[in-house]
């Protein structure tokens, strides 16, 4: 995703109610959001939606603290535990895909999926018990072997042999 393109779209301005969306009462509310990282901007875009004025307040450059620091992976991959971290991630992978539909391509999302391999035998166990769980919470990931592998990721060579390959296609 370009981060700078959703913050263009969902932060660093002023706005006032939006036509055609449900205003929280009678009366506009107004609304400061302090922050422009993907959580300033999110919760900037749903007041808005919702009929709030709202103003983003922002320190450094949008997108400056945790959210630049995130190479904008959206995933739930599975090292994601417990469940309710996991089912966070999963919620807000969805929530992506939603928000994508709703501005019509605009955030530029590229949905390229999560390979993960393991070169080390406890690592091989570990990520072999991680897909057997996240499967098991209903997530499309799934064990792989060389062939599947190397298809996903033809110019990768790891160096050692690879234990265990788990991939996801979100």
């Amino acid at each position: 995703m370009r981060r700078q393109r959703f913050l263009e779209l969902f932060a660093g301005v002023s706005v006032s109610t939006l036509p055609g969306f449900r205003s929280l009462s009678k009366a506009p509310r107004r609304v400061v959001v302090v922050g422009s990282g993907i959580v300033g901007s999110s919760i900037a875009y749903h007041l808005a939606r919702r009929g709030a004025e709202v103003t983003v307040c922002e320190k450094e450059a949008p997108a400056s603290g945790a959210t630049s620091k995130s190479f904008a992976w959206i995933n739930a991959s599975a090292g994601k535990q417990p469940y309710h971290y996991y089912r966070l991630n999963r919620l807000s992978a969805l929530a992506y895909r939603h928000l994508e539909a709703e501005v019509g391509g605009e955030l530029q999302v590229q949905w390229g999926g999560s390979l993960e391999w393991a070169e080390e035998a406890e690592d091989a166990r570990t990520l072999r018990r991680n897909v057997v769980r996240q499967q098991a919470w209903g997530h499309p990931i799934d064990l792989i072997g060389d062939d599947d592998f190397n298809a996903l990721e033809p110019g990768l060579e790891p160096g050692v042999p690879v234990l265990a390959a788990a991939w996801t296609r979100e």
